[in-house]
């Protein structure tokens, strides 16, 4: 139950739905992050309002919940906040225990109604409910399996993997009265003060991170406000699309304002978001399909092999590198993006596989014997190889020119990389050499250093000559703990930072690609000696 009032008639239309995208881009958006298992849900008021409670009533809102205490009370009611009629109800006529009990008769025992259950046909990312009533604990079916927080008392957490689902009540449960609610200002402002509501800064995380489908509410949330405008500093760029679903209508002036917010509002119902549901996806989305969708190598080990979801949660995080699609990407390119890409790069962002497929990185002295020690590593089918050196060598993106070399020169080379959060290398190794029970693989791992020392137990769980795993680390890392641990697996490779034959394409691609005023107006000789 959240404070906010919300208009009285949120009962469903039914017939077309109402939802109507005005950008068939902002559709496709929300399709592609619905099968990318990338979509957040916040449950609002209207989210519960067609479902019914135990005496057959539908669930109240705030309004009807105001008018309900004011007359059990003996109060007359004008349409007073649920906050002024809290106030001068409890605990003048009624203790706050019997507050308790009234709300576990009207919020408990629910009986959810079909558009609410349809929700949980589809996998999300998270869902986060502002209500207190139980209608999503009384829902039966779904494709994940659902995990339930009390935002008042638990600590947020990261959830397991795409089959489960974590439901995270915001505001309190009636189901749980002991542990309190968010009702009313008074309870805002108590734990906007207090910063301690950990799931509400985890839904502003999620709102930066992912897709939030808001659902029956007006996001006048003063937490969640708070939140949003600490994590617009954490993620150090503006927050990602939203949508709101809503039945309200909206001005130009509000619709113009959310817009600015990039949040893209969709008048309709609950029902009518589940209608473009049934519309849009032929069938319903499970664990499976997301992960199927998420990663090639997922989906033909899906295809192939007998495979548990485990195994395909594991494959996500696999992604098969060809240097021939990498390519292929690559030209695709718009000359804008290509000075987009570069800028950024050598502006100090981070390499990827296009990058160093590209033209826009060097090709530094020091990578040709690089990859003659990767080569001559992969071939005798050494466990690990480590390239090593100071940060800001250009040694990882060296690694990637060279598994791409290595791609090109052996194409029957299968090479992966390991990406994201793993849970465990064990099982990404061990789901590799399933499918390929008579190959030798390459595994490209851009940071072994979280593995922590589990790693060479991790390695050595494999047998010899089935995989060689790439990966590099700065020279403090590999000295200090690394060597240590991987000295009897692994061959490692200094690699040294750029040499004088590096400074000129260097300082070309500078000039070509980075507004330096101060760069330009220096002659060639200059320029040399400021990088040397």
């Amino acid at each position: 139950m959240t404070m906010i009032n919300h208009p009285a008639n949120l009962e469903c239309n039914g017939g077309e739905p109402l939802i109507k995208f005005e950008s068939a881009e902002d559709e496709q958006f929300l399709k592609r992050s619905m099968e990318r298992g990338e979509v957040i849900l916040v449950l609002g008021a209207g989210a519960s309002a067609s479902s019914e409670n135990r005496s057959g009533d539908r669930v109240p809102m705030a309004g009807a919940l105001a008018a309900f205490l004011a007359d059990h009370c003996g109060q007359p009611y004008s349409d007073e906040s649920l906050t002024d009629v809290l106030s001068a109800t409890v605990p003048t006529y009624i203790s706050e225990q019997k507050l308790f009990q009234i709300l576990h008769e009207l919020y408990c025992g629910t009986r959810p109604a079909d558009e609410l259950e349809h929700l949980f046909e589809y996998t999300w990312r998270r869902i986060y409910t502002l209500n207190i009533d139980d209608t999503i604990e009384n829902i039966n079916r779904g494709v994940q399996i659902r995990r339930y927080y009390n935002g008042l008392i638990d600590k947020a957490t990261e959830g397991g993997g795409t089959d489960i689902l974590q439901v995270v009540h915001l505001h309190g449960e009636a189901l749980k009265s002991e542990h309190g609610f968010i009702l009313t200002a008074d309870d805002y402002n108590r734990w906007l003060t207090s910063g301690t509501h950990s799931w509400y800064s985890k839904l502003a995380e999620d709102y930066a991170s992912f897709t939030p489908v808001f659902i029956g509410t007006r996001l006048q949330e003063p937490i969640l406000s708070a939140e949003l405008h600490r994590a617009r500093g954490r993620v150090n760029s503006g927050l990602g699309r939203a949508f709101l679903v809503t039945p309200d209508s909206f001005t130009p002036v509000q619709a113009g304002s959310y817009r600015a917010r990039n949040l893209v509002p969709l008048q309709g119902y609950l029902s009518d978001f589940s209608d473009w549901l049934r519309a849009t996806f032929s069938k319903r989305l499970s664990p499976v399909d997301v992960a199927a969708e998420v990663s090639k190598v997922a989906r033909e080990i899906a295809t192939r092999h007998s495979v548990s979801l485990a195994d395909l949660e594991t494959a996500r995080s696999l992604f098969l590198i060809e240097a021939g699609a990498t390519s292929a990407e690559v030209g695709t390119w718009t000359p804008s993006q290509r000075r987009q890409f570069a800028r950024e790069f050598l502006e100090g962002g981070p390499p990827t596989w296009r990058i160093a497929s590209s033209d826009i990185p060097v090709q530094l002295d020091a990578s040709e014997a690089l990859y003659k020690g990767l080569k001559a590593a992969v071939l005798d089918h050494t466990r690990v190889f480590v390239a090593y050196g100071q940060a800001g060598s250009g040694k990882t993106t060296a690694l990637l020119q060279c598994l791409l070399s290595l791609s090109k020169d052996y194409p029957e080379q299968k090479i992966y990389e390991l990406r994201g959060e793993v849970k465990s290398l064990r099982s990404a190794l061990h789901l590799l050499s399933r499918i390929h029970p008579d190959e030798h693989l390459v595994l490209y791992i851009s940071d072994v250093f979280v593995f922590g020392d589990s790693f060479e137990e991790d390695v050595l769980s494999i047998k010899h000559g089935r995989i060689t795993i790439v990966t590099s680390a700065r020279s403090g890392e590999w000295r200090d703990h690394l060597e240590r641990r991987l000295g009897d697996v692994a061959v490692s490779y200094l690699f040294q930072r750029f040499s004088q034959k590096d400074h000129r394409p260097l300082i070309e691609r500078l000039v070509s690609f980075v507004p330096a005023p101060k760069l330009l107006k220096m002659s060639p000789a200059e320029r040399l000696e400021r990088l040397a």
